[in-house]
């Protein structure tokens, strides 16, 4: 039997991971702000809502998360393209460099993450170039072979 892999990391990338765990803090306490705060401002205990009639006094709860849906919607999507734009643009210049295309070296945005990862891509790229200008072609490694009439 073969042992299972353990993972000793918690966080593999905690620059990414700690910030998208910030962001899931910060949309919890929102809603807990959404659900409680007029709870709290009304004075009602949730348990007596529907019995005394109260159930209108909860409209404000379900009018502000449905208010804070898209600005939470709108956040995750601004956030995530730090995460996913420059992993996208990283690809694309992997594919031109596969395809033998010259390559630009890439620039991220500021607050982008994968900077570090994009340092090292482009210096990749530009030792495959290098090495690529450095290689004679296969025509020139040839010697000529001349037919000579007999």
């Amino acid at each position: 039997m073969s042992k299972k892999k353990i993972r000793r990391k918690f966080f593999i990338d905690p620059k990414v991971q700690s910030s998208l765990v910030c962001k899931a803090i910060v949309y919890w306490c929102l809603g807990l702000l959404a659900l409680s705060g007029p709870i709290i401002l009304f004075e009602i205990h949730p348990g007596n809502l529907i019995e005394n009639g109260h159930w209108t006094l909860i409209r404000p709860v379900l009018i502000t998360s449905f208010a804070l849906l898209p600005i939470v919607i709108l956040s995750v999507v601004k956030h995530s393209n730090k995460i996913v734009g420059p992993m996208s643009r990283m690809r694309q210049m992997m594919q031109q460099a596969k395809a033998g295309e010259p390559v630009e070296p890439i620039r991220l945005r500021k607050g982008d993450f994968w900077h570090d990862f994009a340092e090292d891509l482009n210096g990749l790229i530009e030792l495959a170039q290098q090495q690529a200008c450095e290689q004679p072609s296969v025509d020139a490694a040839e010697p000529e072979h001349e037919v000579s009439s007999v």
